[in-house]
């Protein structure tokens, strides 16, 4: 399964956050730019879904913008 930044931006555009997910920056956290914590919350739900993993309470740090979620995934995608 492919991992990258349109993936993660159509599962964004699933959750229906708030705001345009095409406008959203890939380096900067997602709750910097207006994301609230319901939806954070459906991401991770969501990401869990869509590539078979379970994203660990001490992980969250680690996805917190499209790039880092990106880097989260592959890693344990190997």
């Amino acid at each position: 399964m492919e991992i990258n930044n349109k993936v993660i931006r159509e599962i964004l555009q699933e959750i229906d956050i708030l705001g345009e997910v095409d406008e959203l920056s890939d380096d900067l956290g997602l709750v910097d730019q207006g994301v609230d914590s319901l939806d954070m919350a459906n991401l991770y739900l969501k990401l869990e879904e869509h590539f078979g993993i379970k994203i660990p309470d001490s992980d969250l740090h680690l996805v917190q913008s499209i790039n880092g979620i990106r880097e989260y995934l592959k890693e344990r995608a190997q």
